[in-house]
């Protein structure tokens, strides 16, 4: 199967050598009718950028449930034990249960990432019926 170059014409002013999108002359970067979608491309990737997403790759990793369910058994033992204050286990228990509530409010989906979503389902929908909205 021969793959069909892009008609697009690149800044130094050579032939696009990427492949077509389905029903059009043109790749992703050059058809016009994906505009809007490479405009929401380069905005998700300029919020990903932002000065609050760099500060969040530098907050260490989160323990996952596994690791944080085994601190909290070796926890209750110790308590149970006499090893660990009674005082010390409600502080690191408190701290654990804010842990979880933080993950489940994190893992919910942002107003931005369903617009995203929404986005791309438009566009996926627009491309296979041909242009046409359904």
């Amino acid at each position: 199967m021969k793959v069909v170059k892009c008609a697009g014409i690149t800044r130094g002013g050579s032939r696009c050598s990427s492949p077509v999108l389905p029903g059009s002359s043109f790749c992703f970067l050059h058809a016009p009718e994906m505009a809007e979608a490479r405009r929401e491309a380069a905005r998700k990737g300029g919020r990903n950028r932002s000065a609050k997403a760099r500060a969040a790759k530098l907050v260490p990793e989160a323990m996952t449930a596994a690791e944080l369910a085994g601190y909290l058994t070796a926890l209750f033992k110790g308590v149970m034990t006499g090893r660990i204050e009674p005082r010390v286990g409600t502080a690191a228990a408190t701290i654990a249960k804010v842990m979880i509530e933080a993950r489940a409010v994190a893992d919910q989906p942002t107003i931005e990432d369903l617009q995203d979503q929404l986005v791309m389902l438009r566009t996926m929908i627009e491309r296979s019926s041909g242009g046409r909205a359904a």
